[in-house]
């Protein structure tokens, strides 16, 4: 029986401080400044299910904007996702012994958005199942796993993984910590407590046993 092995995508296998930049880029373009830009991205960010396009409306609502250039340049940037990949995410992916793991990718957020960046990264062939959630992952981990299976779990949002090492003891949890991670985002939280922590991918193999 193989081990089902959840990969997060933003901040995991994809740079989305890098498209956030370039999002940045497009929204001072539309005639916002940077203190505005990011207020309205971290109450964009709250419920943690951040779209762009719901990044425009908060700010349409601060100065009348062109939503069409708006929603072109939204479109560009999604279709260049293979750009925003981690150096390490398709060698960590082609390393992984498929008749060992079912790979799932499990990523939160706006399901529009998530999914335009994961079709247009051109991973999806890289997994068994693409699950695309709108809650905390420990709160619907029960839908995929059983409670004493032994899987593993990467992640790079520290609350995360404390909270699916808690429930399910059992479980391989790494919280991945890259150099560049998203600090206007609020869901971005501390953990409770003790959790292991990586660099890279690369680094994730010596726990999973591949």
């Amino acid at each position: 029986m193989k081990t089902k092995m959840f990969l997060d995508f933003d901040g995991t296998l994809f740079d989305t401080n890098t498209l956030k930049k370039k999002l940045y880029n497009l929204c001072v373009g539309l005639g916002f400044s940077s203190d505005v830009i990011t207020q309205s991205y971290r109450l964009e960010c709250a419920d943690g299910l951040f779209s762009p396009d719901g990044l425009v409306r908060r700010l349409a609502k601060i100065k009348k904007i062109d939503f069409q250039i708006a929603a072109d340049g939204i479109k560009m940037l999604t279709s260049e996702s293979a750009k925003y990949l981690f150096d390490d995410t398709i060698d960590f992916l082609t390393r992984l012994d498929r008749n060992k793991f079912e790979i799932n990718l499990m990523t939160l957020g706006d399901l529009s958005f998530q999914r335009r960046k994961v079709e247009n990264s051109g991973l999806s062939v890289y997994f068994d199942n693409i699950y695309y959630v709108g809650k905390n992952k420990w709160e619907i981990m029960d839908q995929y796993v059983e409670k004493d299976e032994l899987f593993i779990f990467i992640d790079d949002r520290e609350d995360t993984i404390y909270n699916v090492a808690q429930k399910y003891p059992s479980s391989v949890c790494l919280c991945i910590k890259r150099k560049d991670e998203d600090r206007d985002d609020p869901n971005h939280r501390k953990a409770g407590g003790n959790i292991t922590k990586i660099k890279s991918l690369s680094e994730a193999l010596a726990y999973i046993k591949n």
